[in-house]
């Protein structure tokens, strides 16, 4: 190694700052990489689950939603049983998946 490389890898170090060999760096940073759990993919609703979900997200129940939209109750428990397939399993689980994929706001909820 070159002294004046040396003489600065040195002066960094007693600097605080941290040496790592660019070959080391990558295979670490690879393998901390592979380690990161990844979020579960989250398919893309259809614009009818978006507004029944926001709705959801606000608190309204099937009844409302289906009056709201002049949907039948059952329109509206389908729409819910595909926006469940987001790995949700209620209702509230599916109002936090909307706020965390930024669908809705907690500004959106009534007042």
């Amino acid at each position: 190694m070159d002294a004046r490389v040396l003489i600065s890898a040195i002066e960094a170090v007693h600097q605080g700052d941290y040496l790592i060999d660019p070959i080391i760096a990558a295979r670490v940073l690879s393998e901390l990489h592979m380690d990161i759990p990844q979020p579960p993919r989250v398919e893309p609703l259809t614009e009818k689950e978006m507004v029944v979900l926001r709705l959801l997200a606000k608190g309204v129940d099937n009844q409302s939603i289906a009056g709201s939209l002049n949907y039948s109750p059952y329109s509206v428990s389908n729409r819910l049983r595909s926006i469940y397939a987001l790995h949700v399993t209620n209702r509230t689980q599916a109002a936090l998946c909307a706020l965390r994929q930024g669908w809705v706001t907690l500004d959106d909820a009534p007042k």
